[in-house]
């Protein structure tokens, strides 16, 4: 940027800082070109490009002959036409005098048919006589400003032509992708260590399937700051090396129809959240490192995924009176620096939050301000019941039933906990249902009654991958365990979902099948939820559960 004289290069996120000499962030470059400097090329150009500098959407550089745009944050990628984050603009200018150029600007390049796009030239420089538009579907147009629906779905590469005077023109273009947009969310969580025992990597994602990928997890460090967990094994799923022979994220970022979050936290990592939200400094080093993270990876927003403002997560997390106040103040810090990079990017960022089913958790929180301040909310709702309790349950029945022997039995379902959040500020378009693509067992089932439902029971077998708390994915369900001699399958037609139950063994598992998925999304489009959540993408690799996801959408 320029200040005082001087051109000054951020060297990370800052905000609010004055640039000057005695500042870390700031490193000075040198004095502004006056214009006389001798420069090659045009004195019109932008500079050259470089390796240490931070670009951010918008900016543009001189690089091998051509002038190149940034499409998002970037810092140490060079400009090519292999290089996603740059786009190429035009050759140098090594002419005398004020050139012409085009400069095509569009509001959405991913849109539904049916939908107005907005084109502007107003960038474009030069002494210009005429703009002439051609839409790629054999519609043309001309001005400055001007509107265009396409009607059909596929990709349209949309020209501008600008003219001057003397009859000289100059063109830019840009490729907008017109595609059936779902009426409703489809959030699946991809487990960053999936890539270890499970072998399932972001390239085996069905982006086909679904609209928005959250990244789990980032970690929250003692002073508040959002940082990788195991850097090395993140960037192995985030930017793989071509020895590591799979798909990586960065390959995957770019698809027009898929979103990307980071998702901050979670059941092992929010031990910090606390002190990230405890002060105004705090929270937004919470809130710029996060951007960072996300701007350098090209994501579309962060998903905050603390496990609870006000207690009631692992037994080891810091929890302080006014925690459920600050989650506020921590969304809209973070929900500010966000805007701000919308507008130096020129692109949407997303900011979503989970948050628990249990009704007692969330009370006390500032529900008219998170449902102003969050694009929408993913509802936990799964973990009712598991090895936890006394006796064996539905770990995510979509209704409550008369014979449930626990405690919360009148209010611990999913129909109960969407009531709940519906009766909030949030609108129920807001809201998403959390589907388990996982079951829970229960070791030592002590009686045969009621096929082991609802009976008492001592521990858990070994999950899917030795777990203790007995986790099994649904894929390993139903390929080793239902139906099998050993296992029975039982239906709830109250509780609208299944479970599994061995005699000879003595275990119990709960869990989602195909039908109960389908019941539960059936719900959500009779009561106008915004969409569907699972966890995880691995627990149904085979996608049998996505499948009946989107046969009831």
């Amino acid at each position: 940027m320029k200040y005082d004289g001087y051109i000054w290069e951020a060297k990370w996120w800052t905000k609010g800082t004055e640039p000057a000499t005695g500042k870390d962030v700031w490193k000075r470059i040198g004095p502004v070109d006056d214009g006389n400097s001798g420069d090659d090329g045009n004195s019109d150009d932008p500079p050259a490009w470089d390796a240490e500098a931070t670009y951010t959407g918008g900016d543009r550089v001189r690089h091998e002959g051509y002038i190149w745009e940034a499409k998002w944050w970037t810092r140490g990628d060079e400009p090519s036409a292999d290089a996603n984050m740059w786009k190429q603009i035009r050759e140098v200018d090594d002419s005398d005098g004020d050139g012409l150029t085009a400069n095509l600007g569009v509001n959405e390049s991913v849109v539904a048919p049916g939908a107005e796009i907005e084109f502007d030239a107003s960038g474009s420089d030069g002494d210009i006589e005429t703009y002439e538009w051609s839409f790629g579907d054999g519609s043309d147009a001309s001005g400055v400003t001007v509107t265009h629906t396409f009607d059909t779905a596929g990709e349209y590469t949309v020209e501008l032509v600008v003219t001057d005077e003397s009859g000289e023109t100059s063109t830019d273009s840009a490729t907008v992708t017109v595609a059936d947009m779902p009426d409703k969310r489809v959030t699946g969580y991809y487990m960053q260590w999936s890539q270890w025992d499970r072998e399932y990597y972001p390239g085996d994602i069905p982006l086909d399937q679904v609209t928005h990928v959250n990244y789990a997890f980032l970690t929250v460090n003692q002073n508040g700051a959002v940082d990788y967990i195991q850097q090395n094994a993140a960037m192995r799923v985030l930017e793989p090396e071509s020895w590591h022979d799979h798909t990586g994220f960065d390959e995957l970022v770019d698809d027009p129809t898929t979103k990307f979050l980071f998702s901050i936290g979670g059941w092992n990592d929010s031990k910090y959240f606390s002190n990230a939200a405890e002060s105004q400094e705090s929270r937004e080093r919470f809130a710029s490192t996060a951007i960072e993270i996300m701007r350098k990876h090209n994501f579309d927003g962060l998903d905050i995924d603390w496990e609870y403002p006000g207690g009631g997560g692992k037994s080891d997390n810091i929890v302080r009176d006014g925690d459920k106040e600050r989650f506020s103040k921590l969304l809209r810090e973070v929900r500010s620096q966000l805007d701000e990079a919308e507008s130096e990017d020129g692109q949407e960022y997303l900011l979503t939050a989970a948050l628990s089913a249990d009704q007692k958790k969330n009370q006390g929180l500032n529900h008219d301000d998170n449902a102003e301040l969050l694009d929408y909310l993913n509802v936990m709702t799964y973990d009712y019941h598991g090895a936890f309790d006394e006796n064996t349950n539905h770990q995510s029945p979509l209704y409550g039933t008369d014979d449930d022997p626990s405690p919360r039995a009148d209010d611990f379902y999913v129909d109960a906990s969407m009531s709940y959040w519906t009766d909030t500020a949030f609108d129920s378009k807001q809201l998403s249902i959390g589907l388990p693509f996982y079951g829970r067992s229960f070791g030592n089932v002590a009686s045969k009654d009621n096929n082991g439902l609802y009976q008492p029971f001592e521990g858990s077998p070994d999950g899917t991958w030795g777990q203790d708390n007995g986790i099994m994915e649904f894929w390993d369900i139903k390929n080793n365990l239902a139906p099998s001699d050993k296992y029975a399958e039982s239906w709830d037609d109250t509780a609208k979902v299944p479970w599994i139950y061995s005699e000879s063994e003595d275990i119990l598992v709960s869990y989602d099948n195909a039908r109960s998925v389908g019941l539960k999304t059936e719900y959500a489009i009779e009561n106008d939820f915004g969409g569907m959540m699972f966890w995880t993408f691995s627990g149904d690799k085979n996608e049998v559960l996505l499948d009946a996801i989107h046969e009831n959408l």
